[in-house]
């Protein structure tokens, strides 16, 4: 039974992780594109993501109130439930990211589309790598995760630099842009949300509020 349960944990993360990432990745190229249809496919995905949220909560109470697990079975168990709002939240900014794309209208039109879209990537794959750490108790790729978000905050403030620039010649288009890259950041955020979890669960290191340089450089494990 209890193993029944951390899988039915596991997999529904893992479903949420992939929902999450189609829903970003989908939002961006409405955004880029232009394209309402795609924008409205992820508008109607939120519904379904909130519904997982639910779910994993439900998972989560049922495994503490049946199972009362101990060790790091418990911290999973907090830690899913916590990874799930997470994520949750990354479906709620790719929403803002569609409606925006609705309201853009033809495509945000700029040289650094490119470079947002390098952005996204790397998003992306913390979030995904973040999950993964979580389902497989792999403290070393969450702390791997943790360091990338560096690269992100870098680049989105040279995007948003680049964009700042671009005002006065296509203004909403590239405000909408600027818009998408602070949500990028939030993501990555949500990412290194997860992977703080992955860390206390696997080596009962809390390392939540940490400044960014005692988490570029991992300590040693405690003794």
């Amino acid at each position: 039974m209890v193993e029944g349960l951390l899988s039915r944990l596991r997999h529904h993360l893992t479903y949420m992780s992939d929902l999450a990432e189609r829903q970003v990745d989908t939002a961006i190229m409405a955004l880029v594109d232009g394209n309402r249809d795609m924008a409205q496919e992820v508008l109607a995905a939120e519904e379904e993501m909130d519904a997982l949220d639910l779910q994993v909560s439900s998972i989560a109470q049922e495994i503490l109130a049946k199972i009362h697990p101990e060790g790091e079975n418990f911290r999973f168990t907090i830690a899913g439930m916590r990874a799930a709002t997470c994520l949750e939240r990354v479906g709620n900014i790719a929403s803002d990211t569609a409606f925006q794309a609705m309201r853009i209208g033809k495509g945000a039109a700029v040289n650094e589309i490119n470079s947002l879209e390098t952005v996204v990537e790397v998003c992306e794959s913390m979030v995904r790598d973040a999950v993964r750490a979580l389902v497989n108790g792999d403290a070393e790729s969450a702390w791997n995760t943790i360091q990338r978000a560096d690269a992100v905050d870098k680049e989105a403030l040279r995007l948003i630099e680049a964009c700042e620039r671009k005002i006065p010649d296509d203004g909403h288009k590239v405000l909408y842009l600027i818009m998408a890259v602070l949500d990028l950041k939030r993501i990555s955020e949500h990412a290194v949300t997860i992977a703080e979890e992955v860390i206390y669960m696997v080596e009962g290191r809390l390392v939540k509020h940490a400044s960014r340089h005692l988490l570029k450089n991992r300590p040693a494990p405690e003794a």
